[in-house]
């Protein structure tokens, strides 16, 4: 798996389950760079959920999903 990459062309499953939350940090200011349809995957959920807020707080829309159990989380900008 290629973590912390911006794909482009990666289709958004259906949601599924509840994630495990870890303590790990991720650096994020250059995932602002994302395009429509891009996305990235983490390890973690806490650091997907740290994207997926940056993006939301510069008015972008995305989306996260559990792509393995509780240990790849993708998260796609979809506006």
């Amino acid at each position: 798996m290629n973590y912390y990459t911006i794909e482009p062309n990666i289709p958004i499953p259906s949601k599924a389950e509840k994630h495990k939350k870890s303590g790990t940090k991720t650096p994020i200011a250059h995932y602002t760079y994302m395009k429509v349809g891009d996305s990235v995957l983490f390890p973690t959920y806490n650091q997907a959920r740290s994207v997926d807020n940056l993006l939301r707080n510069t008015g972008y829309k995305s989306i996260t999903r559990m792509i393995v159990r509780n240990q790849a989380y993708r998260v796609w900008r979809i506006e």
